[in-house]
């Protein structure tokens, strides 16, 4: 089994290659206008040509942001909800997501919890996706 540098390591290649480069690869499918890059850098600028937007252009830039972060969420859920297929090529494996609880601190510095709840069961049957469950609350906040 992987140690867990390792297993965090292989994690992290995924949601960054999964989550973070396809979105970012989809966004710049987005015409922006021409010196965007440059105000990207700065807070300043970036402020006043979003100011100098028309109400329904900036309607139109809230609405690609709040996509964007649905997706990327999305994106990300997609991943610990283990719809990627295995994450250590070739052996049975999946990523699992916990809470815990502890009797002290000390416990918790040496990872000794007095009980855990795995958070990701989509695989079994009963249990809802965490992107299911995601989306569904970004549904009941826009209605």
């Amino acid at each position: 089994m992987a140690e867990s540098k390792e297993a965090a390591s292989i994690f992290m290649d995924i949601v960054f290659f999964r989550t973070y480069l396809n979105l970012r690869q989809d966004i710049e499918t987005i015409r922006l206008p021409e010196g965007f890059g440059e105000m990207a850098d700065d807070p300043v600028k970036l402020s006043d040509w979003y100011l100098g937007l028309d109400d329904n252009q900036q309607m139109i830039v809230k609405e690609i942001v709040k996509l964007t972060i649905a997706e990327a969420v999305y994106r990300f859920l997609i991943i610990l909800d283990n719809h990627i297929g295995y994450p250590i090529p070739g052996k049975i494996s999946d990523f699992a997501v916990y809470l815990q609880t502890y009797q002290s601190l000390d416990d918790r510095s040496r990872n000794l919890p007095q009980e855990f709840i795995r958070l990701n069961l989509s695989n079994t049957p009963g249990y809802d996706d965490l992107q299911t469950v995601f989306f569904d609350r970004v549904r009941g906040e826009q209605e």
